[in-house]
């Protein structure tokens, strides 16, 4: 991993750093040649005459393929595809995203990267399935901005123009349940962390079911 990152230079929401790693330092933003360690198109060597400082290659196929990762454990990653300058890993979330599961834990995944010198080592996080639906749930939410608009100003007459002004101003509520996730993900991790959107969602349904139906009943005039 990276001994240390300095940031140089910042412009608005840009900004120039340095990675200082154990086979030399790179300047970001960096952009890194891809290689598959079983079809090399262009060989490492190559491209790192041709200017490339840095590479990015599958750790996933190197520990699937038996051959590979014995030569990258014995000769290190380096020297197996022949690049001096620094490497970074990915560690099969691709694979993941694709399969829907891959054949070695996150732990492993981490651990050959270290065990082969990977300069910047990627983590592998799977999340479960039904955190994915739960998520594709704000997809839902979205449309329905027309809908529960119209139900939280229904019946209130004169009252209509404020209640409408302070329901657009309720919209900032996606930047701060946003940050009481984040914290809490901090600190009970993130599968509790989805607790806020599974208590916001439920309000919505009992919005949409129990209590838009009362100010419908009790009309302001």
């Amino acid at each position: 991993m990276p001994d240390c990152f300095e940031i140089l230079h910042k412009d608005l929401a840009g900004r120039i750093g340095r990675l200082n790693t154990s086979h030399g330092n790179i300047e970001t933003p960096c952009l890194m040649p891809v290689v598959n360690p079983h079809i090399p198109l262009i060989p490492p060597a190559e491209l790192e005459e041709m200017g490339a400082d840095m590479i990015i290659t599958n750790s996933y196929i190197i520990h699937q393929d038996e051959k590979l990762k014995q030569q990258a454990l014995e000769r290190g990653l380096h020297d197996l595809l022949g690049f001096s300058g620094p490497i970074m890993t990915d560690s099969g979330a691709f694979q993941l995203s694709v399969y829907g599961d891959i054949e070695v834990s996150a732990r492993q995944i981490l651990d050959f990267q270290f065990a082969i010198k990977s300069d910047i080592s990627v983590g592998l996080a799977s999340v479960p399935l039904n955190i994915l639906f739960l998520i594709m749930c704000g997809l839902c939410t979205s449309v329905m901005w027309g809908s529960i608009f119209n139900l939280a100003v229904e019946g209130l007459g004169k009252y209509t123009a404020t209640a409408s002004g302070i329901f657009m101003v309720m919209v900032c509520g996606g930047g701060v349940l946003p940050l009481i996730q984040g914290a809490i993900a901090d600190y009970q991790g993130f599968l509790n962390s989805f607790w806020v959107i599974f208590i916001g969602i439920a309000y919505i349904l009992w919005y949409a079911l129990v209590g838009s139906k009362n100010v419908s009943k009790n009309s302001v005039y």
